[in-house]
C-alpha cells in the first residue's frame, strides 16, 4: 500500500515535466514535414518547437465552468420549452373560447329569429318552448356572451 502511494506521488510530481516535453520539426528524405516529440536523425536540420502555453485555469475549475455552462444551457432550453408549451396552451384555450363564443352567438341568433323553438327533455322528447321560456334562454345566452366573449 505504501509503495502504491509512493508511485502515485512520484508520478504526480513528474507529470508536469512529461507535459513539457520538446517538440521537433524537420523535413524527411521524401520532402515531407515531420512533427514529433522524439528527436530526428542526427544529420537532419531540426527546428525545436515550443509547446503551447499551459491553460490559465486549473483543470478542476475548467471542468466546473463547463458543468455550469452545460447546466445553464439546459435550464434555458427547458424554460424555452416550457414557454413554448404555455404559448400552445394559451392558443388552444383562445381557440376553444372563440369556438364557444361562436356557438353562443349562433344560438342567440337562432333563438331571436325563430319564434318556435324546441328543446329535448330528459326523456329525449322534443317539446316547444313558450315565449317566456324562449326569452329566458335569450337572456341567459346574452349574459354568457357578455361575460365570456369580450
Amino acid at each position: 500500500m505504501k509503495n502504491s502511494h509512493l508511485f502515485w506521488g512520484t508520478l504526480a510530481l513528474l507529470l508536469p515535466l512529461i507535459s513539457e516535453a520538446a517538440l521537433y520539426k524537420w523535413v524527411n528524405e521524401n520532402g515531407e514535414v515531420v512533427y514529433s516529440d522524439k528527436p530526428p536523425p542526427r544529420n537532419v536540420e531540426t527546428q525545436k518547437i515550443k509547446p503551447p502555453p499551459r491553460p490559465s485555469v486549473n483543470p478542476e475549475a475548467a471542468m466546473q465552468q463547463l458543468r455550469d455552462r452545460a447546466n445553464s444551457f439546459e435550464e434555458r432550453r427547458q424554460k424555452r420549452g416550457e414557454a413554448e408549451q404555455e404559448q400552445k396552451q394559451a392558443a388552444a384555450q383562445a381557440t376553444q373560447k372563440q369556438q364557444r363564443c361562436d356557438k353562443l352567438r349562433e344560438k342567440l341568433s337562432f333563438l331571436t329569429i325563430n319564434n318556435r323553438v324546441g328543446e329535448k327533455n330528459a326523456d329525449g322528447e322534443v317539446s316547444l318552448l313558450n315565449e317566456d321560456q324562449r326569452q329566458q334562454k335569450i337572456s341567459k345566452t346574452r349574459a354568457l356572451i357578455q361575460k365570456d366573449c369580450k
